[in-house]
């Protein structure tokens, strides 16, 4: 017990030491640079306030990206560090909360590695020198490059890497105590009697109980649990080591299957354990799709670099100036440490012979291949080598990982089992030289000097090449989060600059000021249009760019400019927006951008300037939002403001009606003072089909849907509803076809709805073409183009043409459209930018299609050519934006192949005036 409780002391100094100054600004500064750490702290305080305050699930909300929310299964909420500060929130508050979570990961990693070594039995090969191998070994995994690097970016779910060594441990005490097999003693160099000491310690082990086997199974099971609540990615990367650890048993064919059959377990109490989570997670997808990925996901930018593995982190202040010497795309994380390096090639080198060396070289040396991605790269320089990553990106689940590099953790545990082979040895060798040297009188002090110096020296030098300068989050707030916190009542707070992130893009200002936002809130408690997530549907951030005020906003704060009639329409607007989202403050910061302050004025001329302090200015709404609702509600699809209201389940707006696709669809609706009659007018394609309406989740009526169109009302109690916006579900029993409605094209045979929809980088980043509901565009940067012809022998030419790269790809598409007339259907979707490189050639081609609608910088621009009879009828339909997405459609504008009905208006009316 005391060899342990100082073993945790030390790795708890150490972790004061090496992040210095966070000890003396414990209570005000967090580790990170104020690009994640925000909202990795601030998962904390949503775990507390869901569950305490709130009395609801986590892993929903809308206290960010109000009022349409976010489903926060992909999102990494670090539930079991949530869980773990709850008391650590009641005692000493969020901030401190949050360090000592980091700081016990450090001690963790270390403790765990300190005894997942002893447990491999080093520590009985080299009697008290053993200790010394584990504790430095502890020192390699704890206080890494990798680790202080993801701390440093305010990682910390990536930075919870704790409870690998302790999964990894168990999984070894399970083989232990079914073979018995991997203390087997070493002959050389260890000294006879140090392998008689480790023969005593097997028989031991041999003697115990035989229930160990499912005990230490359903223990690893634990730990890996506790690995997949705090970041799911580390225990799908376990789940890669256990599958090396049951192959390393192949040819024991008697052995193999025991262990088969105790990972069967371990394998059972992990996904009943993780079901409150893995349930979740295939609902989602099963109604939003497979959104884990967009493309590559990037994983070429975030891969390891061969040099990386040699280059020293660039927090380094003293060799870390080295990482400018060479091409990364990203930070490089791999670094494995010159001296570190040195002991693990020892350790496998002296002790090759032996399997469990092996395993343990083997397995470290396939992270490390995996970590390189799905290509090889040399010193930024990519080699069409196919590596294994590229497999992993198609696994479910596991392609939700687009950090190959984040591999890097599994290679340091197994360099840092390696090197305690490498001081072992080291250690016994300076134990033989004592011993040979030594006075026979003094031989005690010859035993254990040598190895306290150079185990210390060792320690240091490690320590060295892997010290990291942590940078620090100032989290002290302004003093008026306080004052909005004290006001009574359920509303929201528009933070300006105004933005949305997930792990692919930014919609908004690139400044990580805003992440701050988020931070924020867990001192005014209020609820927040913007915010920060991991994965989500795309509905999810284009609810907000395409919302009227909302859209300009964005618009100016990314350098961009407003029309006349843009700035007409926000004056409209303006008011009606601020009381459907509830907004009672607006914070505008400094980098929001100069344009900002004079149009919100502008539109909001009824905004009073709270406070003014630092460039900060606090704006209170005037009058109160909370007075509105009670003159009734009408949503027409077609108005701009049809998108506040439809949320998700349905096609795309802007015309006539607007068609559910899902079984159940959501609509917002503004809190009313009385009861009202809801009344829709709905078109159903056929009979059979029953509508269901529940409002926040319980049930206000029902009806049988006749086919064609009618209009349908039922009466809504409003007595009890929260204020603000409220949650109306449409539930439809029945999906139909596409084919079973009219086509606009009047060609039975032939394509009947197409729709088009480009979004350039700031306003959406995607390139959709729908053709009957089936989305065929692929969705690369530049033009998108599906080229078709229709009728019994229909065809289709489908490419991209990245325009902003090349002027060869805009020559390129210039000289498909001039002269390919075989398909005279034309449909095109720009994605991200597609001006850059766009030639007169180009333009000229668009002409020729009947393009009439310029193409700036990173503008939308959807185009649509259709020929229902061949030199009689063309459709011709165009839309371009900069400031905003662009749609066209032929026929009704449906993205799925199955819709429930269509609604083509609402009306919500007090029941007095409904009468």
């Amino acid at each position: 017990m005391r060899k342990h409780l100082l073993v945790l002391g030390a790795y708890t100094l150490l972790a004061l030491v090496l992040t210095w100054p966070l000890a003396a600004n414990f209570t005000t500064h967090v580790v990170g640079d104020g690009s994640d750490d925000p909202a990795l702290t601030w998962n904390l305080w949503w775990f507390k306030h869901a569950l305490l305050d709130l009395h609801t699930s986590p892993l929903t909300t809308d206290f960010m990206f109000y009022p349409i929310g976010i489903n926060l299964v992909f999102y990494t909420l670090t539930l079991l560090n949530d869980a773990l500060s709850l008391p650590l929130q009641a005692v000493f508050g969020l901030v401190p909360a949050a360090n000592m979570l980091l700081l016990s990961s450090f001690v963790l990693c270390g403790y765990g590695m300190f005894l997942l070594v002893e447990e491999l039995g080093i520590a009985d090969w080299g009697l008290e020198t053993g200790d010394w191998a584990a504790f430095i070994a502890g020192i390699v995994f704890a206080f890494s490059s990798n680790k202080m690097l993801y701390a440093s970016l305010g990682q910390f779910n990536i930075a919870s890497s704790q409870w690998i060594p302790f999964y990894v441990l168990y999984l070894f005490k399970l083989r232990s105590d079914l073979f018995a097999t991997h203390r087997t003693p070493l002959a050389h160099p260890v000294p006879r009697a140090i392998a008689r000491k480790a023969g005593e310690c097997l028989r031991h082990r041999t003697s115990r109980h035989s229930l160990l086997p499912a005990r230490h199974a359903i223990l690893a099971a634990t730990f890996l649990l506790l690995q997949a609540y705090a970041e799911f990615t580390f225990a799908s990367f376990l789940i890669v080591f256990t599958f090396f650890f049951w192959l390393w048993h192949w040819r024991a064919r008697q052995s193999f299957w025991r262990m088969t059959l105790a990972l069967a377990l371990v394998a059972i109490v992990f996904v009943v354990g993780f079901a409150p989570i893995i349930v979740p997670m295939i609902q989602e997808l099963r109604v939003e799709g497979d959104y884990l990925v967009q493309g590559s996901g990037f994983a070429d930018a975030f891969s390891a670099d061969v040099i990386g593995f040699f280059v020293p982190s660039k927090l380094n202040p003293i060799v870390g100036w080295l990482d400018t010497w060479f091409e990364f795309p990203y930070i490089n994380f791999v670094f494995v440490g010159w001296l570190t390096l040195a002991l693990a090639l020892i350790g496998a080198r002296v002790y090759r012979r032996y399997t469990l060396a092996k395993f343990w070289s083997v397995t470290t040396l396939a992270f490390a291949v995996i970590a390189l991605g799905p290509e090889l790269r040399v010193n930024g320089n990519a080699f069409p080598i196919p590596l294994p990553f590229a497999v992993f990106q198609v696994l479910p689940f596991f392609k939700g990982n687009r950090y190959p590099s984040r591999y890097s953790v599994m290679i340091t545990l197994g360099v840092a089992v390696l090197v305690a082979f490498g001081v072992q040895y080291l250690l016994v060798k300076a134990r033989k030289l004592g011993e040979i040297r030594g006075d026979k009188r003094n031989k005690g002090h010859a035993l254990i000097s040598p190895n306290l110096l150079l185990s210390s020296l060792i320690s240091f030098l490690i320590l060295v090449e892997h010290f990291s300068v942590l940078p620090l989050s100032d989290y002290r707030a302004p003093s008026f989060y306080d004052e909005i916190r004290n006001e009574p009542g359920d509303f929201a707070v528009l933070e300006i600059p105004l933005d949305w992130r997930n792990s692919f893009r930014v919609t908004g200002t690139l400044d990580k000021v805003f992440m701050l936002s988020q931070f924020y809130q867990t001192v005014h408690e209020k609820r927040m249009l913007s915010g920060n997530t991991s994965r989500n549907p795309e509905l999810k951030f284009q609810y907000f760019t395409e919302a009227p005020l909302i859209n300009s906003l964005i618009a100016l704060e990314t350098g961009h400019d407003l029309d006349a009639a843009t700035l007409a329409q926000d004056k409209q607007y303006a008011p009606e927006v601020m009381r459907f989202f509830n907004v009672r403050y607006i914070v505008l910061r400094a980098q929001a951008g100069g344009k900002v302050q004079p149009w919100l004025e502008a539109v909001l001329p009824d905004l009073k300037l709270w406070r003014d302090a630092d460039g900060t200015r606090l704006y209170r709404l005037s009058p109160s939002p909370a007075q509105r609702g009670r003159a009734g509600v009408g949503v027409d699809p077609k108005s701009p403001m049809a998108r506040l209201y439809f949320a998700d389940g349905w096609g795309e707006l802007g015309e006539q009606r607007v068609w559910a696709q899902r079984n159940e669809t959501r609509l917002l609706m503004p809190k009313q003072d009385t009861d009202v009659v809801l009344t829709l007018r709905v078109t159903v394609p056929d009979e059979g089909q029953k509508l269901t309406v529940l409002v926040n989740g319980g049930p206000a009526g029902s009806f049988a849907l006749q086919k064609g169109t009618k209009d349908y009302g039922v009466q809504i109690k409003m007595q009890g509803t929260p204020e603000g916006l409220n949650e109306l579900t449409l539930r439809w029993t029945s999906l139909f076809s596409t084919w079973y409605l009219p086509s606009e094209t009047g060609q039975p045979d032939s394509y009947r709805f197409v729709v088009v929809k480009s979004a350039g980088e700031e306003v959406g980043d995607f390139a959709h073409i729908w053709i009957d509901g089936e989305d065929r565009s692929p969705n690369q940067r530049g033009y998108n183009l599906l080229a078709f012809i229709t009728g019994i022998n229909s065809a289709d030419y489908v490419d991209h043409f990245d325009t902003f790269a090349s002027s060869n790809e805009a020559d390129r598409l210039a000289q498909f459209l001039e002269h390919d007339k075989k398909f005279h259907n034309v449909a095109l979707a720009v994605r991200d930018e597609a001006s850059l490189s766009a030639s007169l050639r180009l333009a000229m081609a668009l002409k020729s299609e009947g393009s009439k609608l310029p193409v700036g910088w990173r503008s939308s621009h959807a185009f649509v050519r259709y020929i229902t009879v061949p030199g009689e009828n063309i459709i011709i339909r165009e839309d371009a934006s900069p400031i905003r997405p662009a749609i066209v459609s032929i026929g009704e504008r449906i993205t799925s192949p199955t819709v429930a009905g269509a609604v083509e208006w609402i009306q919500v009316q007090p029941t007095d005036e409904a009468k």
